[in-house]
């Protein structure tokens, strides 16, 4: 299934912490898809996000003086997501499975339309 990505995805990005992200917050319509989107290394799962939410630690961290700009400018942020599995090295993940998580820190990306989570940050209902 991964087979029929597309070559690039919308996404929630910012590029700069300045008065907030909120401030900076801006929709690519043409983002890059997440590193190793088509070959996924073990422990990977492929997830198109249907739903992202920001909670305060999205904020602190990215906002961060010198942390949050050099660590993250031009990502998308979030840590919570519930979507579709596309594809996943884990046996008990199908293609089509519906599941929720979260990114372990200092990994972000679920307000984009595509994003890799962790196994140890990926359940099904």
């Amino acid at each position: 299934m991964a087979a029929s990505l597309p070559s690039t995805m919308r996404a929630s990005q910012w590029h700069s912490n300045v008065g907030g992200i909120e401030k900076n917050l801006k929709v690519n319509p043409n983002a890059a898809l997440p590193k190793n989107a088509r070959s996924l290394s073990a422990g990977q799962t492929l997830v198109k996000v249907s739903y992202a939410t920001i909670n305060p630690v999205d904020f602190k961290v990215a906002e961060a003086p010198i942390v949050g700009q050099l660590m993250f400018a031009g990502t998308s942020p979030g840590v919570d997501y519930s979507g579709t599995v596309v594809t996943s090295t884990l046996p008990h993940l199908k293609p089509g499975e519906q599941v929720f998580g979260s990114f372990l820190l200092p990994n972000f990306g679920s307000l984009a339309e595509y994003a890799i989570a962790p196994k140890e940050g990926t359940c099904s209902p």
